[in-house]
């Protein structure tokens, strides 16, 4: 682990409104959580869904700070909107599974397409006199596949799964919308941010690899395993969304009106079987509970982001190489599921965040 650049300081986010679509899912969480570190005033919507259970792990989700607003819902997202008058918007709010987006592909239509739709056209009709930066988080499935390639930010967006194309139509709606009615406001900043896999303790979700594999550990069941072959950049929750942050400040900074990001961890993607061997030597994953099964879903096999652009503009990189990244992941679930109360776990996980920064900027983070 080595020490960042200290050219773009995180304190640019104090005191500033921001808002977070999607706040009670995995990324949402730790997004707020690092934001409410570094003394900015954050609230957000989300849904009920039953793979959030971090917020309730917390009491969370009783805050004032969080409204349950479907981003389907135009009227009352407008309406959540123009009472809070952010100066930031990170949008999260997306179903981000590939197998649920092709069970049921019309809702994750809806939500991935016609939810940032909505989105947009309130930011359009708002007029904005004052700044806004509003960053789209989209995915690195967004892009055409192609074998053993590096996607760079303007190489061909597509999709073969519904999960995918959802992500690369985001990609194109959002530019679209950019050079349509945005521009002509010179105060409105957009991002789209693309990062790997992202992966750290609090995500619950079914059929994800590394709570599968929690879940598999922690009750000695039968892990299910589709893909083992596939290779992906495996990246801390915690690098991603620090990426996001710089960003964010870049272009709200410099005046950037649009850009596009990727962010990918340093190290080489791994397979999917890669990966159970590490976790196998650094956990207490019995491997005897493999199961392999065959994939019904036609998905990228190969994934990698090149992110030279972050890497120079930004001075972005990844802290956590891969076995800090399982190690920290799997420590975080066992503080989460610690037998303490709600209080004690928040120290603990303020405590992460707090190490983190401080490894990235030193004491100067806050001043």
């Amino acid at each position: 682990m080595e020490k960042r650049s200290k050219k773009l300081h995180l304190n640019f986010f104090k005191k500033k409104k921001i808002l977070i679509t999607g706040i009670n899912g995995f990324k949402g969480f730790w997004l707020y959580f690092l934001l409410n570190n570094l003394g900015a005033k954050v609230f957000g919507i989300g849904i009920e869904n039953k793979d959030f259970i971090i917020f309730k792990k917390f009491g969370l989700k009783k805050k004032k700070f969080f409204n349950k607003i479907n981003i389907s819902n135009y009227k009352s997202l407008k309406k959540y909107i123009n009472t809070k008058n952010p100066d930031l918007i990170f949008h999260l709010a997306s179903e981000s599974l590939v197998i649920n987006c092709h069970q049921n592909p019309l809702k994750a239509i809806n939500t991935n397409i016609l939810g940032l739709a909505n989105l947009l056209l309130i930011i359009r009709d708002m007029k904005y006199k004052k700044k806004l930066g509003l960053n789209i988080v989209t995915s690195d499935k967004c892009y055409l596949p192609k074998y053993k390639k590096a996607f760079k930010e303007n190489d061909r967006l597509g999709g073969n799964d519904i999960y995918s194309s959802t992500k690369a139509c985001q990609e194109i709606l959002t530019q679209s919308f950019y050079k349509s009615y945005l521009k002509k406001n010179k105060k409105i900043y957009v991002n789209t941010l693309r990062a790997g896999n992202v992966v750290g303790g609090g995500d619950y979700s079914k059929n994800r690899l590394f709570p599968d594999i929690y879940r598999s550990i922690k009750n000695n069941s039968v892990l299910s395993i589709r893909n083992k072959n596939s290779t992906r950049p495996w990246q801390h929750v915690l690098d991603t969304l620090y990426g996001y942050l710089l960003a964010a400040q870049y272009s709200y900074s410099k005046k950037i009106n649009y850009s596009n990001w990727n962010f990918s961890p340093k190290s080489n993607s791994k397979t999917v079987n890669d990966l159970l061997k590490l976790i196998i030597n650094e956990c207490d994953l019995n491997k005897k509970n493999i199961s392999y099964k065959k994939n019904i879903i036609k998905e990228t096999k190969y994934l990698n982001l090149n992110s030279d652009k972050a890497k120079n503009t930004l001075k972005w990189n990844s802290f956590y190489d891969l076995n800090q990244t399982i190690k920290d992941t799997f420590s975080v679930y066992e503080i989460l599921d610690k037998n303490i109360k709600n209080s004690e776990k928040i120290k603990l996980l303020r405590k992460r965040v707090e190490f983190y920064l401080k490894n990235i900027y030193g004491n100067t983070h806050r001043s």
